[in-house]
């Protein structure tokens, strides 16, 4: 891409990369924020912004938002999921010797300079090692979980409001009672957000394993009592975990040459059926897997659109929603000064002709119209 080289951010970090759509430009503007890597050099919260509609059509970074700074020494977790509006987007990163988190808003005039700063209490500190692991939230928005491994070998689970941005009620969950190392790396929520999956690896055990958690308690001795072993091994290393578009779980295992999934990861317990190196990728696999906008593989937050049926030459037009939850109600334009108020409406025109229809959805979350 123009301009493209040199971007920041290190292939050795966790969560190293993700892109963001800036609302209301159609998906043609997206902000790519980078993170970098313990003993690295640049270790700091960078963006870059790409226009996909430059270079005629083929994309250009902005040679004017480039490598932009927003924090030094955060390295390696970011995580980003949309605001409560579906329109901007948060984007939280975990501060190095501090057990502040902060979330930055995006919105259509651009990155927030100000972040909502949250403390947990638990500081992370020590060797720069101690600062891998994932930082992963739920799809809806409302959960997040920070893997935090070595001398702390624990997972840090807390509540997220994405109107606010704010972080409450911190659990934290220790897989072992006997700290192993490098510990704890991955973590993915289950898509209804009942379970929680982390990977982990005991260097001196020579063992891997794949933990799940209930977390519906909001309980830390209650969550940890819920633990199931689904899967352990001596043959491999696991890394990193992500929700797919299916709904599924994929796991990444270092020098594979596949993927391994999770099946049916709401079902608690051994019938979420892992299966190991079950998509055949042809090169060796590495510790991560892409970091998203997690909210993509959220199934509710899809755009609400519709479509008509009948033929050009039918005047009475069936007008239908693609999917009626979360709607508390809607307005019809039907382009010929005839409205309605109703979820599935025939209109009937009394002329043939072209008409440009608008449907207002008024939701029941806090965005208010959409």
């Amino acid at each position: 891409m123009k301009n493209a080289g040199g971007l920041a951010g290190s292939t050795s970090s966790t969560n190293n990369t993700v892109a963001v759509p800036l609302p209301e430009t159609d998906d043609s503007i997206y902000y790519v924020f980078t993170v970098g890597a313990a003993y690295e050099l640049k270790q700091q919260l960078q963006y870059n912004i790409v226009n996909m509609k430059g270079d005629g059509g083929l994309g250009e970074i902005d040679p004017a938002g480039k490598n932009i700074m927003v924090e030094d020494k955060i390295f390696e977790k970011i995580a980003a999921i949309k605001h409560c509006n579906n329109k901007d987007s948060w984007i939280v990163i975990h501060k190095w010797n501090s057990d502040e988190y902060h979330a930055y808003l995006l919105t259509s005039a651009g990155l927030s300079t100000t972040p909502v700063i949250t403390k947990t209490g638990l500081i992370i500190t020590g060797r720069e090692l101690n600062a891998i692991g994932t930082l992963k939230f739920w799809a809806k928005g409302t959960k997040l979980a920070a893997a935090h491994p070595f001398d702390n070998d624990a997972i840090e689970l807390m509540d997220f409001d994405n109107k606010t941005g704010v972080l409450s009620n911190p659990i934290i969950i220790h897989p072992t009672i006997t700290p192993v190392s490098p510990a704890v790396y991955g973590t993915e929520f289950s898509p209804d957000g009942r379970l929680l999956y982390v990977s982990s690896n005991d260097n001196a055990a020579e063992t891997s394993t794949l933990y799940q958690f209930d977390i519906t308690s909001n309980n830390a001795a209650t969550i940890v009592a819920s633990k199931q072993i689904i899967h352990q091994d001596n043959r491999y290393l696991a890394g990193a975990l992500q929700t797919g578009p299916d709904q599924k779980i994929y796991m990444a295992i270092p020098n594979e040459t596949s993927i391994s999934v999770i099946d049916n990861p709401n079902t608690y317990g051994a019938g979420c059926n892992f299966v190991y190196n079950k998509i055949y990728v042809g090169q060796s696999v590495q510790f991560g897997l892409p970091t998203f906008l997690q909210s993509y593989f959220d199934t509710a937050s899809i755009m609400y659109d519709f479509f008509r049926s009948g033929n050009c030459q039918d005047k009475n037009v069936k007008y239908k929603i693609n999917r009626l939850s979360g709607i508390d109600s809607v307005k019809w334009d039907f382009g010929d000064s005839q409205t309605s108020q109703l979820l599935s409406p025939t209109n009937s025109y009394a002329n043939p002709g072209f008409y440009n229809v608008k449907l207002v959805v008024y939701k029941t979350d806090c965005s208010g119209i959409f």
